[in-house]
């Protein structure tokens, strides 16, 4: 029997989730709720949190 592996997060985890999902091989499932998964799109947004993600960002 063969084992597999999940990584889950949600928000800021969710991120999280994507950058260590695409970093770990034994990954077999990738589960994000709410991840900003593009932050460049992101940051042109309007809400009280996306105007600052580039300064944030670097």
């Amino acid at each position: 029997m063969s084992s597999s592996t999940a990584i889950i997060g949600h928000s800021a985890g969710g991120h999280l989730a994507l950058l260590v999902g695409i970093l770990t091989p034994e990954a077999s499932l990738i589960i994000v709720i709410a991840a900003i998964a593009d932050l460049e799109k992101y940051a042109r947004g309007n809400n009280s949190c996306q105007p600052e993600t580039a300064e944030f960002m670097g």
